[in-house]
């Protein structure tokens, strides 16, 4: 687990210093959104991570099969279109 959290870190520092040189050419609003986004997309990959395995182990999967026709078989949605499912119905 430390190993993957450590490779994660390094990754978004990564990115960060990317974000760091075109910098001067964004609004604080803009370098927000996307310092928001990038964050936001680890999180939505690790969540997604996590629901693909438990439906593998709710319908008894391999880890080699895909995945979508899973979610399907559960009626489950991907976390991203989870979230935008939930924000519709919000409003």
């Amino acid at each position: 687990m430390a190993a993957h959290i450590l490779s994660v870190s390094q990754s978004g520092f990564f990115q960060l210093r990317e974000l760091r040189t075109i910098r001067r050419l964004l609004t604080t609003e803009a370098t927000r959104a996307l310092v928001q986004a990038l964050v936001a997309d680890v999180h939505i990959r690790r969540r997604q991570l996590l629901q693909n395995a438990a439906a593998r182990l709710v319908a008894g999967a391999r880890w080699c099969d895909h995945i979508s026709p899973v979610l399907a078989e559960l009626h489950w949605f991907p976390i991203r279109q989870r979230i935008t499912f939930k924000a519709a119905v919000l409003e």
